[in-house]
């Protein structure tokens, strides 16, 4: 197996999650992560179920980047440094909605049905799909033609 080369890891390499912690601990307006949670799995259960078209997973992508927008103003009510739930939960929040986002642009992205994915509007098996985040950091998709299965 080739090895890769490392890189040398980025100067002060916490700071950016400490500066996060620190300005979520400060917010004192805005709406509570497990608003923004309940309302993210909703639009994702009927945007992005198992039965899925062009339309309901469009809707859902829009409401997702709104999400994404509003986190930017979630608070917390637990301010320690000690085993901090509240905090976790608004954490973790970030990455379940950059994470929707990415399955909400896959299935839009894979015009056919295979496994779980049922597209209503694509039954078929017909391409095969390559995943990629550029280095810009938004989410895109590439893909190639095959046979019909």
């Amino acid at each position: 197996m080739k090895q890769l080369p490392w890189g040398d890891p980025p100067p002060k390499p916490a700071e950016k999650t400490l500066e996060k912690i620190s300005g979520l601990k400060a917010r004192n307006r805005g709406e509570k992560a497990f608003v923004l949670r309940k309302e993210m799995q909703k639009i994702m259960m009927d945007g992005c179920s198992v039965f899925r078209m062009e339309d309901r997973l469009s809707s859902a992508l829009t409401e997702i980047r709104r999400l994404k927008g509003e986190y930017k103003k979630v608070i917390i009510d637990d301010r320690g440094s000690g085993f901090n739930s509240d905090l976790l939960e608004a954490i973790e929040l970030e990455s379940l909605l950059g994470l929707a986002e990415v399955i909400l642009v896959s299935a839009m992205n894979r015009r056919e049905s295979r496994g779980a994915h049922y597209r209503e509007d694509f039954p078929r098996r017909t391409i095969k799909i390559g995943f990629g985040i550029p280095s810009s950091g938004e989410p895109t998709m590439a893909w190639r033609f095959s046979i019909n299965l």
